[in-house]
């Protein structure tokens, strides 16, 4: 028996797929002597799910270049009540999307999401909990926040997100005055 063959039915045993490492580009000739192994259970190019993008997002929230990467090309980021306080509350396109999460590092230093919670986790949809403490750099105020969203996916990639967040809280620490600032809301 050759190596080769003796190695492939080692891993099939294992559940393990034996393919040619060239096939990978991991090896520019077509030595098959040198063998890359897979799960059989895990396809080479699975498309990420609904909470691995997510996850994503989150962590590269500060690289803005790296986190774009994971949204559609006509993907949408959605904080609907943003708009209770006149503000923007949707960016439609994948240059809205990058426009806005540039801004996010230079707006709120410090800007990291922790304490992640996942609660529905299915390939095209995830909904999830995290939290922010960092400062607006416009204010020097302190911004401590509990975010809510719900990541759609599509394609291995982020379609739409949604979220909700306290809209005092956003008021106490973005407008110059505080809530007294709300619109529609008067001094006394």
């Amino acid at each position: 028996m050759k190596r080769s063959d003796f190695i492939q039915k080692s891993m099939s045993v294992l559940g393990m797929a034996v393919i040619p490492s060239y096939l990978f580009g991991k090896n520019n000739s077509a030595d098959q002597s040198v063998f890359t192994v897979i799960n059989k259970n895990q396809t080479m190019n699975t498309p990420k799910t609904a909470k691995e993008l997510l996850l994503g997002y989150l962590e590269n929230i500060n690289n803005p270049d790296k986190a774009i990467e994971l949204f559609a090309e006509d993907a949408i980021i959605e904080l609907p009540y943003m708009a209770s306080l006149g503000r923007t509350w949707q960016w439609q396109g994948k240059e809205a999307v990058h426009s806005f999460l540039k801004n996010i590092p230079k707006s709120f230093p410090g800007f990291e999401f922790q304490n992640i919670q996942v609660y529905i986790d299915t390939p095209d949809q995830a909904f999830g909990e995290y939290d922010v403490h960092c400062t607006v750099a416009a204010t020097g105020r302190p911004y401590n926040q509990n975010f809510m969203g719900r990541l759609v996916a599509e394609n291995g990639k982020i379609k739409l997100l949604r979220e909700a967040l306290d809209m005092v809280q956003v008021a106490k620490s973005i407008f110059p005055n505080g809530v007294i600032d709300l619109p529609g809301k008067k001094s006394e």
